[in-house]
């Protein structure tokens, strides 16, 4: 009796300290890989670092040549994109709208980067702004860099054309004096640079403004804008169309109607032109064109 009541804390002391021991154990080999592939890490040498930064700067521009597409078309958040903040307090500090180019990713590499290829980005895609019903109010319609407009060579504004936009149910009543223009003018000022700079209007008509009313009246506005200068203007649909003229400055400056093929079909005349001068230099039939079918078909 004795003897068992001797034995008794012994066999508790001993049970007691197995569980701990078999814990540890059981700790030890689950993280056992872990420490060796750790100390492989460490003895593995790290891969060598490409400094693409310190490269002459004639190589680095070499490189960004061969990144650039010829057109180039950032997207900039609109109000339905943009999170809600979370806190009233920081509602009065503006919000910054900052353009995004998905096709670029080395824009996000650094701040040397980002001002390296944005030089030769500018000086060698054409930048494509559009204008919606997303931006059309906005003070601002393309929140770029005023270094970045500056530096912009080529470029073209697409006006997505709506009788909303113009403000005006009767296309006989529109004004002469036109906010978008306005705001766009105020938004280009800082394009010194630019040698090329194209109007596209896109019509989407209505019931009250067929194409041709979208197409005059949104050209008359910008074709004697002083600041930015277009050098062309160009018209479109979803749909097919004839085949229309546009308008071009020549060396002089002054405006020509061209037809498809580029001949200059006649000149346009300085001020605002009345609707059916407009529509018959819009589809004026291109002489040369003329000409050299006459002679395919007499040669055929």
């Amino acid at each position: 009796m004795v003897l068992v009541m001797a034995t008794a804390p012994a066999n508790f002391l001993l049970a007691s300290w197995t569980l701990p021991v078999w814990t540890l154990i059981l700790a030890t080999a689950l993280s056992l890989p872990l420490l060796v592939y750790y100390q492989q890490r460490r003895s593995s040498k790290a891969e060598p670092f490409f400094n693409f930064a310190g490269l002459p700067a004639e190589i680095r521009n070499m490189v960004y040549e061969e990144l650039v597409e010829p057109d180039c078309n950032p997207s900039f958040p609109t109000e339905a994109m943009r999170s809600p903040r979370p806190l009233r307090m920081m509602s009065w500090i503006p919000s910054q709208k900052k353009p995004s180019y998905p096709k670029y990713g080395i824009l996000l590499a650094s701040r040397q980067l980002h001002r390296e290829f944005m030089d030769v980005l500018c000086k060698r895609a054409t930048f494509t702004l559009n204008v919606d019903r997303s931006n059309e109010q906005s003070t601002n319609p393309w929140p770029l860099s005023r270094d970045s407009v500056c530096k912009i060579r080529s470029c073209e504004i697409r006006i997505i054309a709506t009788s909303n936009m113009l403000g005006s149910r009767d296309p006989r009543s529109m004004p002469r004096d036109w906010g978008l223009r306005n705001r766009v003018s105020r938004s280009l000022s800082a394009m010194r640079r630019v040698e090329k700079l194209r109007l596209h209007v896109h019509a989407v008509p209505d019931r009250m403004w067929n194409p041709l009313w979208l197409w005059s009246q949104v050209s008359q506005q910008f074709k004697d804008l002083a600041e930015p200068r277009f050098t062309a203007i160009t018209f479109g649909l979803e749909s097919w169309t004839l085949g229309e003229n546009c308008l071009k400055r020549d060396e002089e400056g002054r405006w020509k109607w061209t037809c498809p093929a580029d001949h200059v079909v006649t000149d346009d005349p300085e001020g605002w032109q009345p609707i059916r001068e407009f529509c018959a230099a819009l589809y004026l039939e291109c002489r040369e064109c003329q000409r050299s079918r006459a002679e395919n078909a007499g040669s055929a």
